[in-house]
């Protein structure tokens, strides 16, 4: 079983499970997202996945191969039950 450690810096008010920070721009009336960086914004989701890829044809569109077909590798069984 692991713990979650968490660190405190009373002198600063910081902590990592980010507490004090979040309580203090929500008494000051600030919009969180304004401390959050852009590449983690749903702006930046939106714009990294806004292409789209689009299908390949089905198998019975695809172009026939002249080239001979792979085959599958042979199994060796070892003897005994």
């Amino acid at each position: 079983m692991t713990s979650l450690l968490t660190s405190v810096d009373l002198g600063k008010s910081f902590c990592t499970c980010r507490f004090w920070q979040i309580t203090a721009i929500s008494r000051i009336n600030e919009n969180p997202k304004d401390y959050c960086h852009y590449w983690l914004t749903m702006e930046a989701y939106r714009s990294t996945y806004m292409h789209s890829l689009n299908p390949i044809p089905g198998q019975d569109l695809l172009e026939k191969s002249h080239y001979n077909r792979p085959l599958a590798p042979k199994i060796k069984r070892n003897p005994g039950p």
